[in-house]
């Protein structure tokens, strides 16, 4: 059954300026808190009890960290720059290992109808993920690590296509025509 697109929260001014306050003093990049369970933690922690919602009503992880993504995704997120605690050291995983990982990632992709970046803040996916590497790999890996080493090979274009060349910019044959019209821009 695919899976819809995920809704992300609404917060007023006021949260998102006490959320954008919380995130600058832990100094950790979006994705870094994808992978810092504790941080994401914290920042949820405060910020569920420094606002107020209606009833007994709390924010989760996923939720923060979905909202802090499509923020920054569509450019209305803060920049840590050089405010950013440098990453720690990336999961080593074999040339064997990132193989079986990216094949259990592209089977589930498939499957579940979800890209790559779902994996980061769908808790089930991720531990689904987690448990199909771990079968074909016989190897514990937190499923954290197993997302972090998804985004790597995604930012350094390792990271094969998990759904078919389809989207905006792409032609039914597969080919990208995204700047296709630019020559006749006068």
């Amino acid at each position: 059954m695919p899976r819809g697109n995920k809704r992300t929260i609404r917060l007023t001014p006021d949260q998102k300026a006490y959320l954008v306050h919380l995130y600058w003093h832990k100094r950790r990049s979006t994705d870094q808190l994808s992978r810092n369970v504790e941080a994401l933690a914290a920042i949820t922690r405060d910020f569920n009890a420094g606002c107020e919602f209606e009833g007994d009503q709390q924010v989760s992880s996923d939720e923060l960290l979905h909202y802090m993504i499509v923020q920054r995704k569509t450019g209305r997120w803060v920049r840590l720059g050089d405010r950013v605690l440098h990453r720690g050291p990336r999961p080593v995983l074999t040339a064997e290992d990132i193989i079986t990982l990216i094949n259990v990632a592209h089977e589930m992709a498939v499957r579940e109808d979800v890209s790559c970046c779902r994996f980061m803040f769908e808790p089930d996916l991720r531990e689904e993920l987690r448990e199909h590497f771990a079968r074909q790999s016989r190897k514990l890996v937190p499923g954290t690590e197993l997302v972090d080493a998804l985004i790597s090979l995604r930012k350094d274009g390792l990271l094969p296509r998990l759904h078919g060349p389809t989207g905006p910019g792409i032609a039914a044959d597969g080919e990208d025509t995204a700047f296709g019209d630019m020559d006749q821009v006068a």
